[in-house]
């Protein structure tokens, strides 16, 4: 994806990734949403703080010096909050690929829970149709 003209990459069907951009998400989401972050600010360092979020983001996933080339050294609070909704986009149509390959590898009634699926093959899904019949 590219971003103010950034090349940048997401893989979030690599685990570790996902994991890197669920936790950082939950960061944001908590910096942002922090009102004792916001005492005593005035309008311009508020707007300056959420966007050091937005950066501290970009060069945790993307690495050091991402938000740098992707901001400019600026506090946006458009271009930062735009920026950030790209790759959250981004993300979304990551879940959408993740949910097509479960759907092309598990098709049908197919479940990926393991017991569930051991549990039919071995013909054990209902065993009050069996008891009369056992000693």
């Amino acid at each position: 994806m590219v971003i103010n003209g950034v090349e940048l990459e997401l893989d979030l069907l690599d685990a570790d990734m996902a994991e890197k951009f669920e936790s950082e998400c939950q960061i944001v989401k908590a910096r942002v949403t922090d009102k004792k972050a916001y005492e005593g600010k005035s309008n311009p360092d508020a707007i300056r703080y959420q966007c050091e979020v937005v950066n501290d983001f970009f060069d945790s996933i993307f690495g050091y010096g991402t938000s740098e080339k992707v901001f400019e050294g600026r506090h946006h609070i458009g271009k930062s909050m735009e920026a950030f909704a790209t790759v959250v986009s981004e993300a979304n149509k990551s879940g959408e690929k993740i949910k097509e390959i479960s759907r092309e590898y598990m098709p049908g009634d197919a479940t990926p829970n393991r017991a569930a699926r051991r549990k039919h093959k071995k013909g054990r899904g209902n065993m009050s149709a069996y008891q009369g019949t056992r000693p």
